[in-house]
Order: structure tokens, then sequence, then C-alpha cells
């Protein structure tokens, strides 16, 4: 493109204004000659693909017709330039037809903002304990122990606990406590049950030391449940009663049942039926009956300690 009508604008083409000739420097209407050059560059690509100047449409070089036009500035010198910067030269290329000497652009902004170093996450606990009652919980939470529940996590990988009774077969009696419930179903949920207990808990069969195997039952009709269990004993000399407090009221477990403790003179017969017969009964919760669940028992006696393993 070599329009001379086009290029005679553009020694007066700045960065920042449209500069004026001298000669309008006192027209009335003088203001409109000082535009940003962001509006010029909106129509100079389209001037430069016209044959004539006035062909293209622009509200700077065709002002409406109610108001006076300008009348076209001289053409300028060839040495003609900006007091401020380098004029804008035409370009040899085909489009656009002009080209210009610009400043540097400034860098680009971070793609993400600044922001203030967080402190690192707390490790998370290596080991869980996840507690059989509320009164161990309590303590494990005083002493700093992390804690879950077997909702959360119901593979364990290992159980310890004590026992009441311990057998030849490593069978036991538990729950003397009153947490028999929640034992026997965190240590099943466990790969490996460890039992830790002393030499006097040794038994030559389960139900032999004379004292409690504990039955948790529902507290809706816990009488008609003792008699019926003093009664499936009666051969083994069973006595059936109902643990109460300190205040002698009905013991209540974590799980808001009684406990009907069995006490038996001679060893049961054959503990795996005798658990069985009183899962059957209605109204039965659990039973301290612990078989073949125990992996290895560490016993303490007067000889040192020693380990029982299946």
């Amino acid at each position: 493109m070599n329009d001379p009508d086009l290029f005679s604008w553009i020694p007066f083409i700045q960065f920042t204004k449209f500069v004026m000739p001298p000669s309008l420097l006192d027209h009335p209407q003088r203001h409109r000659c000082t535009r940003p050059l962001h509006l010029m560059t909106q129509f100079m690509p389209s001037l430069a693909t016209k044959k004539g100047f006035q062909s293209a449409p622009s509200p700077l070089l065709n002002p409406p017709p109610s108001e006076p036009s300008l009348p076209p500035p001289p053409p300028p010198s060839p040495k003609t330039t900006s007091r401020d910067s380098p004029p804008l030269k035409p370009s040899n290329t085909s489009s656009p037809a002009w080209s210009s000497v610009s400043a540097p652009a400034p860098p680009p902004p971070s793609s993400s903002p600044r922001s203030a170093p967080s402190s690192p996450p707390a490790p998370s606990p290596t080991h869980l304990g996840v507690p059989t009652s509320k009164r161990t919980a309590e303590q494990a939470a005083s002493l700093g122990i992390p804690l879950a529940a077997l909702d959360d996590y119901p593979h364990l990988d290992l159980a310890i606990d004590g026992a009441d009774e311990v057998d030849p077969n490593l069978d036991l009696v538990k729950g003397r406590g009153g947490a028999l419930l929640r034992e026997k179903m965190v240590e099943a949920a466990s790969d490996k049950f460890v039992v830790v207990a002393d030499e006097t808990k040794l038994v030559s069969g389960l139900g032999g030391s004379g004292l409690a195997m504990p039955v948790e039952v529902v507290q809706f009709c816990w009488k008609y449940n003792l008699k019926r269990l003093q009664e499936m004993f009666k051969e083994e000399g069973c006595e059936a009663k109902l643990r109460v407090d300190g205040d002698g009221k009905p013991y209540v477990t974590d799980n808001s049942n009684y406990i009907v403790d069995l006490y038996f003179t001679t060893p049961i017969k054959d503990a795996k039926a005798a658990g069985e017969e009183i899962s059957d009964l209605e109204g039965v919760v659990e039973h301290g009956l612990f078989l073949d669940m125990a992996t290895a028992v560490i016993i303490a006696g007067k000889d040192g300690v020693t380990v029982k393993a299946k």
C-alpha cells in the first residue's frame, strides 16, 4: 500500500497521543484532535486496505455532518518527526501496512499469586488404638494415645487384653470388667490376639475357678433370662446372679444392658456347646466364653514369664 493520504498521517501518530500539526493549534475544534492512540489503532488496519483515505469510516476522520469538519492537514515534510518519540514508518509487509517501535513489554504477571508459606501438615499417627470400653477410651485420651473406631478400621492387626480364666487350649473366660461385648467384637476383628495374664488365671477347664462367667442380657425381662440360664447349667451346680454396682443397683454396661453372672462349682463340660446354647436364648446379647480366639498367651509366674502359642 502506497496511499499518500494514508501515510501523510503517520508522522503525527505516537504511542500516547495524536500529534497536532502547528496549523491546527488555534482551531476551535482542536480538542477533537487529541484522542488517544488506542482509538487510532482501531481503524488504521482498515485504512491500509482501502484504496482511498476517505473511504474508511471513522468517527475521528469523518465526523457527523452536524459538526464542522476540520480541514485536512498539509502534508508534512519527509523529515518531520515527533518531538518525543520516533515516528511510525511504513512497513514493507502486506498486512498491516504500518509498524511502530514499541517499548519493551512489561514482564507477564506471575501465574500464581505469592502466598504466605503454610506450615506442613501434622504427620498421621502410625499406630491407632481401638478401645473396648468408655473407661479405656477416656484413659487413653488423657495419655495422648491416638484412638479410632472399629467402624473406621474394621480390620485390625493386633489385640492385647487380659483374661479371667485360661485353659490348656488357650480358650478363655473374659468380661468380668463388664466390657465383654466390645472386647469380643474388637478381638474377633484382629489378625492376632495376645493375652497377658498371671498364673492364677490358669484353670483345667473353663468355669473351674468358681468365679463369675458373665452373660450380657437386655434389661427387658432380665429375670426371665436369669432363670433360664440357671436351669441350663444346673448339672454343673450353676448359680445365676444379677450383677450390681457399689450402690446395690443393677450394673449397666456401656451398651445399656445388664449382666447375669454364672458361678460354676465344677468346670463346664463342653464350653463350645455351652456357648452356642447361651447365644440361642432370646434376649442374650453376648457371653464371656472366648473360644478359639487367642493366638498366644503370655503368663507371668513366680518362676518367670512363659509364652504359650497355638
